[in-house]
């Protein structure tokens, strides 16, 4: 389906995807094309705290 395309995989942080097993076999197949996503934390994402605000109101 992608054979021929270089493609990047977006990190999700889901446990799964980041085992120590799943991280070597990206490191292997997908050299430099595996984008680290930061863990969720509203702190991080200012929007979340605007929502929790309209949703007290």
């Amino acid at each position: 389906m992608y054979r021929n395309q270089r493609w990047i995989f977006q990190q999700d942080n889901d446990p799964k995807h980041t085992s120590k097993e799943v991280r070597t076999d990206l490191q292997l197949k997908l050299p430099g094309r595996v984008l680290p996503w930061p863990s969720y934390s509203p702190d991080m994402n200012p929007i979340e705290n605007i929502w929790a605000i309209l949703k007290r109101k």
